[in-house]
């Protein structure tokens, strides 16, 4: 173990904390997602780079939440015939709770991931260490 001691579980990937004000927070946020779609453009990856597109659909001085756009969860403009496939996806969201200094994302794999590139740049890893670092299926 380190430093003495069994480490057998880490934070949630999709869990990050900040001391930012919520104005700030959007800042920071609202640029390190630019870089990253300059990214996502450069590597010609437009797919990921329309499911990146989003804003900020609630403020207050205590909570954000930044919401990709719902245009980019399915292809068509009715999705009736595709309800309940995998046609449809996950729309990405952050949402920033001040107060608790948490910041939550969520999102299809390939988004998450995304997310969490433009939030490490300038949020810190959870501290609170609940996923078990073990398969806990295998554990029987």
């Amino acid at each position: 173990g380190e430093g003495g001691h069994w480490v057998t579980h880490k934070p949630l990937p999709n869990v990050r904390r900040s001391k930012l004000s919520v104005r700030d927070f959007i800042e920071h946020f609202d640029e390190a997602l630019r870089d990253e779609q300059e990214t996502l453009e450069e590597e010609g990856q437009s797919a990921l780079l329309n499911r990146m597109l989003g804003t900020w659909v609630y403020v207050t001085d205590e909570q954000a939440t930044w919401r990709g756009w719902a245009t980019a969860q399915c292809d068509v403009k009715i999705p009736d015939r595709v309800w309940n496939s995998a046609k449809m996806q996950r729309y990405p969201e952050v949402v920033y709770l001040r107060n608790k200094g948490k910041v939550l994302l969520d999102g299809t794999p390939d988004t998450a991931e995304a997310l969490r590139r433009v939030l490490k740049t300038f949020t810190k890893v959870d501290d609170n260490a609940i996923m078990p670092i073990y398969d806990v299926g295998k554990m029987t």
